[in-house]
């Protein structure tokens, strides 16, 4: 049985696509380039989260979660307008490499047919960044 690879071709386990690549730097990095820098930051808010929550004390009873969110807030700031305004040229360039690169189609429809990807199609979770932090001032405000 295949196991998956990266859109570059580099496989995490044996794959049809381990030998090239199926993309470009250039649009590997127009499509998904901007997004470490807001995986790291929730990484960072996640430990945050799981520390505050694991030495919880009526002392904090004043201290909400979206303390957590407020400290990190400059950070915030910084990572996720450079993917907000790329947002439309990153989807082009994924509509584009889809239309255009059959084993770049395949390979993606392979990738959302796994189960962890919970039916959902990369254009959906390309959206997530650019709806993550209203949802999360929402929560925090409700």
């Amino acid at each position: 049985m295949p196991q998956s690879s990266s859109p570059t071709g580099q496989p995490n386990s044996p794959s049809p696509f381990s030998n090239k690549m199926i993309l470009t730097k250039q649009q590997i990095n127009k499509i998904f380039g901007k997004i470490q820098p807001i995986l790291n930051i929730h990484r960072v808010i996640l430990n945050s989260l799981e520390t505050f929550m694991k030495e919880w004390s009526v002392q904090y009873d004043h201290i909400r979660i979206g303390y957590v969110w407020a400290v990190h807030g400059p950070e915030l700031l910084k990572v996720y307008p450079p993917y907000v305004n790329d947002y439309d040229g990153a989807r082009d360039t994924l509509d584009d490499c889809l239309t255009n690169i059959p084993k770049f189609l395949t390979f993606v429809k392979t990738a959302e047919s796994d189960p962890k990807c919970r039916k959902r199609t990369v254009k959906d979770l390309l959206i997530k960044p650019v709806q993550r932090l209203p949802s999360v001032t929402l929560l925090l405000e409700g």
